[in-house]
């Protein structure tokens, strides 16, 4: 489907790049930790592969819902989203699930972007889209570079890395 470079992969957090797209992936409850090497996954994209910036997309599985994000953490959480700023072209995060737990996630995940005012960013209800808005937004600033593929289908390869990565066993140590 093609390569992408894992920087980052624990039960919790999976981190890893396509090009000039920065993918994150939460599988489960985060820490201060995992803040931390998301935030040194995403300097070591940035380096390698795009200088002049990155386009994100962010998936937030069911697993992931039920972890709190308060206090702190929270903080912590707007804090590293606003760190991302200076070399995010564009970031979409999609937060996938039905009901009342993925809406508030969706709702939280927006007002962390309201109070770090970081790159242009949109939150989904759905991993398809998000890849769609993060290519098309790269796109239009003339940034995307997706490896001689249509920009259709580095979407769906970049949703492809991403749905793998939220449903597949840890690498190999």
């Amino acid at each position: 489907m093609g390569a992408s470079a894992r920087l980052h992969d624990d039960p919790s957090l999976v981190a890893l790049v396509d090009g000039n797209v920065f993918i994150s992936v939460w599988r489960g409850p985060v820490d201060s930790g995992h803040l931390g090497a998301l935030r040194g996954a995403y300097a070591e994209a940035v380096g390698r592969n795009a200088p002049g910036g990155l386009g994100i997309v962010t998936l937030v599985t069911r697993s992931a819902l039920g972890a709190r994000l308060e206090g702190e953490l929270r903080r912590e959480a707007a804090a590293t989203h606003a760190s991302l700023r200076e070399h995010t072209l564009a970031m979409g995060l999609a937060v996938e699930g039905e009901g009342f737990q993925a809406a508030a996630a969706r709702s939280i995940i927006t007002g962390v972007q309201l109070v770090a005012r970081g790159p242009r960013a949109r939150v989904f209800d759905a991993l398809g889209p998000c890849c769609d808005w993060v290519v098309a937004e790269l796109a239009a600033r003339g940034a995307l570079r997706p490896g001689g593929l249509s920009d259709e289908a580095f979407a769906r390869r970049l949703e492809h890395h991403a749905r793998q990565a939220g449903t597949q066993p840890l690498s190999p140590a």
